[in-house]
């Protein structure tokens, strides 16, 4: 009786998984044959393969074949793979009150901190951007510069002082070391310094906020986004109770302080606080603590990873950093010498040289999308039924060989003011497009050319023997970044 019981059991599971993976097929959508019980993630699971890198392998596929659009599935779950460039940009822009949800799994119940900027939609969405977007205005950035050159002056001398013991030094550490330096700093104004004290709370906690590396936690998200309501239900966490303790506490402490002693600092806390001021209607402690969290969340895992791969990539093409730095030294010149935010903005090799980095190595390798509510794909007879699930492949678009001729080759020169003029709309998309562009993209930006000033004016990097070539990606991480060290051997110049 009881085998016949797991027989029963097991060949109405197959049954269920037939008649779901039949979805794409009756819709006339083509797809990948998928799998039991994976759907298309098998190659996730078995072969340790980045999520990023298993969408850009789809994308190029299809995109070879001619389809516009493609069917996936997360186990049973059907998703939707946007190719056409128009399809996309219709997502992304054109049709965005359809798609204006992320369809990023949030649980502001038992997990407060995951209700931030990035995984709300609708109306609590808009309002929250419309808030916030005063934060980051050129205006702003200049408030917060001071703070950003402060933490560039600490990476110059950890670094100094790492070449001067060993000519060899790990730039992945240094570049997190840095990125958390300038979001403790600019966000909470508390000077952290990991170079100094590489244990700080700040360090620990950014590390782990996009780490999938435990087994439990990668079958507890994927649940969590393959089935959201019955997740929602369970109570299942995107984070914790020791994020949301740590970072509802930092922010509730400093507000009270300054408030109690009329405290002004250049940072986002003081920004914010002037905002929920400012609002009839107070934003919450938890609200505050959510921006604060995915501003230091994202801010710190992308631009860690940005800089190391930059400092790879110019590390591999001597040519390029020797025109960076002559860049940096003309420049500088012209304002005295003086390290200003107006002589960094002036640096437009540098400039095209990130945003080669960032087509090349996109931080966030994909983005999601929900669908709200049904619609026509353009140029096709298919509807997306409200509750479909999107993702457009980042990391499949910039190495499109359409729109990027030899896609491995590192070459500033796709950005120069005139390709920049001929590039198509929705083909370059490391901060995302449309109204869901990332609200943090120019500060970003003057992170990283803060870093590259200073570590590149006296100095020459090289790769170092020891780095693997090419880079692999780390397949257990929500963004794209090395999964060994990246070595490079510093000369003073």
């Amino acid at each position: 009786m009881i085998w016949f019981s797991v027989v029963l059991i097991l060949l109405l599971i197959i049954v269920y998984y037939k008649w779901a993976f039949s979805y794409w097929r009756k819709k006339g959508v083509p797809c990948v044959e998928p799998t039991i019980p994976f759907g298309n993630i098998q190659a996730l699971i078995t072969s340790q393969l980045y999520v990023g890198t298993h969408l850009k392998n789809a994308y190029l596929l299809f995109k070879q074949l001619g389809h516009k659009h493609a069917g996936m599935y997360l186990l049973s779950w059907p998703r939707y793979l946007p190719i056409d460039r128009n399809i996309i940009k219709h997502i992304l822009i054109q049709e965005f009150d359809y798609f204006n949800d992320r369809g990023f799994y949030y649980n502001e119940k038992d997990d407060p901190l995951s209700a931030n900027l990035f995984s709300l939609s609708g109306e609590r969405w808009r309002n929250l951007r419309s808030r916030l977007s005063p934060v980051f205005t050129s205006g702003k950035l200049r408030f917060m510069f001071d703070s950003l050159l402060r933490c560039g002056y600490q990476l110059q001398l950890a670094m100094e002082n790492l070449s001067y013991l060993k000519n060899t030094i790990e730039v992945r550490e240094l570049s997190i070391c840095y990125s958390i330096n300038v979001i403790g700093l600019c966000a909470f104004g508390v000077d952290c310094n990991c170079f100094e004290n590489p244990n700080s709370d700040f360090r620990k906690f950014g590390k782990k906020v996009f780490d999938y590396t435990s087994w439990f936690r990668r079958i507890k998200m994927c649940f969590a986004f393959a089935m959201p309501n019955l997740a929602l239900w369970l109570g299942v966490e995107a984070f914790g109770k020791d994020y949301t303790d740590f970072f509802t506490n930092i922010v509730q402490e400093t507000i009270d302080y300054r408030e109690k002693h009329n405290v002004v600092s250049k940072d986002l806390i003081q920004l914010l606080i002037e905002i929920k001021d400012n609002w009839k209607k107070d934003m919450s402690m938890e609200e505050l603590a959510a921006q604060v969290f995915i501003f230091f969340s994202a801010g710190f895992e992308t631009t860690s990873t940005s800089l190391t791969f930059c400092l790879y990539e110019l590390g591999l093409n001597l040519n390029i950093q020797k025109k960076v730095r002559e860049e940096i030294t003309t420049t500088l010149s012209k304002y005295q010498n003086n390290f200003t935010y107006e002589a960094v903005s002036n640096m437009k090799y540098m400039n095209q040289v990130i945003e080669e980095t960032l087509r090349k190595y996109p931080p966030v390798a994909f983005i999601g999308r929900r669908c709200v509510k049904d619609c026509k794909i353009p140029g096709t007879a298919v509807i997306l039924e409200k509750d479909m699930y999107i993702d457009i492949s980042i990391l499949g678009i910039h190495h499109d060989p359409e729109y990027y001729p030899e896609p491995e080759k590192f070459d500033p020169e796709r950005f120069s003011e005139k390709n920049k003029n001929l590039r198509n709309a929705c083909t370059y998309l490391p901060f995302g497009d449309g109204p869901r562009t990332c609200i943090g993209m120019r500060f970003a930006i003057t992170q990283l050319k803060v870093a590259l000033v200073v570590l590149l004016k006296q100095h020459q990097f090289t790769v170092h023997s020891t780095t693997t070539i090419p880079v692999v990606f780390e397949p257990y991480s929500f963004t794209l970044h090395p999964k060994t060290g990246i070595f490079m051997t510093v000369n003073k110049i």
